[in-house]
């Protein structure tokens, strides 16, 4: 699977997802990060990433494999 947008926490793949008509709320409610955001960040991952019209999705564990 190819992913251009995401981040890999404790090896779990949060992918960045469009989010166009929800509220800004519903986004929050339904991103894979709301917790981490809320606890450790100052403003929204999503925002810094595209102006906030995006969530992240947990796309499950990952292994990687170094390319040689």
């Amino acid at each position: 699977m190819e992913v251009k947008n995401g981040i890999i926490i404790d090896g779990v793949l949060h992918e960045l997802a469009e989010a166009r008509g929800l509220s800004l709320k519903q986004q929050c409610d339904n991103c894979s990060l709301c917790a981490l955001c809320k606890n450790e960040f100052i403003g929204p991952l999503c925002s810094i990433a595209v102006s906030g019209m995006a969530i992240f999705i947990n796309r499950g564990k990952v292994k990687i494999e170094k390319e040689k």
